[in-house]
């Protein structure tokens, strides 16, 4: 009798543990999925920043004609180029695994703080051109 409890009990400790093993996967689980949308989100609302820049410069030097010359065309490539690295992060966060998270999670960040950082840059520069 004394045994069958002790295997009674060494199961339900086996079980409890297996449960409380499963209910923490499912929190990380839960947290890489929101971390993750979180990140995608912030990209993508960075891109559309960066989307309504590149169109409201545009508009200025279709209005302008060339006496901006050269210089704007550079910022306008300068953006695209900020918006297809923007791009690529999107696809890397949402394809992201849990094993590759941490990576890529910092890598997409990095990208978000060098693009915003270069976004205020170029207003600054804009507004010296213009």
């Amino acid at each position: 009798m004394l045994r069958t409890l002790s295997l009674l009990m060494s199961g339900f400790f086996v079980l409890a543990t297996f449960i409380q093993c499963a209910d923490s996967s499912e929190d990380q689980t839960q947290n890489f999925e929101q971390e993750r949308q979180e990140i995608v989100t912030d990209l993508e609302n960075l891109r559309g920043d960066l989307n309504e820049q590149i169109e409201d410069l545009s508009d200025r030097v279709s209005d302008a004609g060339e006496e901006f010359g050269e210089g704007v065309e550079k910022v306008l490539d300068e953006l695209k180029d900020d918006r297809s690295e923007l791009e690529q992060a999107i696809d890397e966060v949402e394809n992201a695994s849990k094993d590759s998270w941490e990576a890529i999670k910092n890598k997409a960040k990095d990208i978000q703080n060098s693009v915003s950082n270069k976004m205020e840059k170029l207003n600054e520069r804009l507004r010296d051109m213009l």
